[in-house]
């Protein structure tokens, strides 16, 4: 599998709805996962050139209900 170049990261997290790899959208993620530490991510695939990765959340804000 193809490495993804650091210019691709920083471009797919900039504007994460296209493929990194073939910049498609059709692209599809998995169910969220989180772990004991607090971290989430999901697995996502690309439908058009069938390429998976990882994305990684971090917390950045709490919008509190009214």
């Amino acid at each position: 599998m193809s490495k993804i170049t650091p210019a691709q990261k920083k471009e797919y997290i900039e504007k994460p709805f296209t493929c990194p790899y073939c910049t498609s959208y059709d692209i599809k993620g998995s169910a969220y996962f989180s772990d004991k530490t607090g971290n989430v991510s999901q697995s996502i695939t690309c439908n058009t050139c069938k390429k998976s990765w990882e994305d990684v959340y971090t917390l950045s804000y709490i919008k509190e209900y009214e």
